[in-house]
């Protein structure tokens, strides 16, 4: 028993271990921002619904820190 205990705190402590190191994901930055419009256009004197769905803009934004001093966004 008292080994099976001390093989599975060794296993604990090296999880741990690695996730206390930062990972290389940690220093990459994913965003963006969009606008878009829909307009649900009644009939008006037309023979059918006038429904669009508009894209204005979609920006995507990508950066990584290489080192504390030296990031490219």
């Amino acid at each position: 028993m008292e080994q099976t205990v001390a093989a599975q705190q060794e296993q604990i402590n090296a999880l741990a271990d690695r996730a206390s190191q930062p990972s290389k994901l940690d220093k990459v930055s994913i965003g963006g921002y969009g606008e878009l419009h829909y307009n649900n256009l009644d009939k008006q004197d037309r023979s059918e619904d006038l429904d669009q769905l508009d894209f204005h803009r979609f920006v995507l934004f990508f950066g990584y820190e290489f080192a504390k001093n030296l990031r490219f966004y």
